[in-house]
């Protein structure tokens, strides 16, 4: 019986497992770059605006309350619901 759960111990610990390499190599990087500038268009009072930002858009957006958060190059703050980024991916 020890020698049962002892091997499905085992198994669990091995299947569950998950090699740290492929993990960093599937996940974007979200730090700020020094080079690198996204554009973020968000709809201020009806018109579309574009901010230009080093903050990778995945750092931007808040997942559960929808609002998006950001400093642009200019150093604005800008707080907005409606928002939308399109970059390549990496």
């Amino acid at each position: 019986m020890k020698a049962l759960a002892f091997t499905l111990l085992a198994l669990l610990l091995g299947a569950c497992t998950t090699s740290n390499d492929a993990i960093v190599q599937a996940t974007p990087s979200t730090t700020r770059t020094k080079n690198r500038v996204y554009t973020i268009s968000c709809e201020i009072g009806g018109e579309w605006v574009d901010y230009q930002t080093k903050r990778h858009p995945y750092q931007s957006y808040g997942a559960r309350s929808g609002i998006w958060s950001f400093l642009t190059v200019e150093g604005q703050s800008v707080f907005a619901t409606n928002c939308s980024a399109i970059f390549k991916a990496e």
